[in-house]
């Protein structure tokens, strides 16, 4: 099986595990004598901004406090862009399946438990404003759908709507940037150097349009090459989305620029595939 086929069901799998697999505790008022603590206790999300390790704490509480706390509540947090994979989102909406909206998400580890934050964009494209490796911190109003935390797992706990991104640090270590070109020449000159350098990682990419993949699932491309060294980009999308549209109507040799989550470089089959891919103006 292709390399790109397995992450795309890894992908897939990722968004089913991530999102909406566990059943949602519905809003409810939370009598007085229920143990449950009182919302000041890990500090108000209005106005204050919370880090992941608040909201890990929150969550130890349980889903009927955090909905008192978080539900339809203004909330601002502060968080990294972090991968390996699946940073950035085209999906339809938690609020209105009929509706597509872009998202990012935010993921923090504690006590062996991965949390994750799902920020669905009021605006648009959000890859072009930040990067992966960036520290941000994001308003938006949390959706009332809370479910247990299960310790050593890993699982998206907080849904937040209509988000904009009110700061963003510099990452400590930033993305790099390479012509399609240039990478090629490293690749062969020292497949190994060319591994260890990009392997694994996020990158921008700026090169020439070769194929456009029509079949596959998942929006594909392959970049102009050379020396039998393949090039291929899996987007992050399905090929029903206007980005996807914007990208079909190109030619053969049409400069295009991306981002590229992660990537993956491989010497034994001359191969260098570039995964959840975002074009980039």
């Amino acid at each position: 099986m292709r390399l790109e086929k397995c992450l795309q069901m890894v992908s897939i799998t990722s968004v089913l595990l991530l999102v909406g697999c566990s059943k949602p505790v519905a809003k409810s008022g939370v009598p007085s004598n229920s143990g449950i603590p009182t919302v000041s206790s890990t500090g108000s999300p209005t106005g204050n901004t919370i880090s992941l390790g608040d909201l890990f704490a929150d969550l130890k509480a349980g889903p009927e406090f955090m909905d008192q706390k978080y539900g339809d509540k203004e909330v601002n947090i502060e968080g990294t862009l972090q991968g390996p994979a699946m940073i950035f989102g085209s999906f339809a909406s938690e609020m209105d399946p009929d509706q597509r909206v872009d998202s990012l998400m935010l993921r923090g580890t504690f006590e062996d438990t991965g949390i994750g934050v799902k920020c669905e964009m009021a605006k648009s494209e959000p890859w072009q404003t930040v990067l992966p490796g960036q520290t941000i911190k994001i308003r938006g109003t949390g959706l009332s759908r809370f479910f247990p935390l299960e310790l050593g797992t890993t699982n998206t706990y907080l849904i937040l709507m209509k988000c904009e991104i009110v700061d963003a640090k510099p990452a400590q270590v930033p993305v790099l940037s390479v012509q399609a070109e240039q990478l090629v020449d490293e690749f062969l000159a020292d497949p190994d150097a060319c591994a260890t350098k990009y392997d694994g990682k996020p990158l921008l990419v700026t090169g020439k349009l070769d194929v456009i993949d029509a079949e596959s699932l998942f929006a594909h491309l392959s970049i102009e090459s050379k020396g039998d060294v393949k090039l291929d980009c899996s987007f992050g999308m399905d090929r029903s989305t206007d980005y996807w549209s914007r990208i079909q109507s190109r030619s053969k040799g049409d400069i295009i620029g991306f981002l590229a989550e992660s990537v993956g470089v491989s010497p034994a089959d001359k191969k260098i595939d570039f995964y959840q891919c975002w074009e980039r103006k």
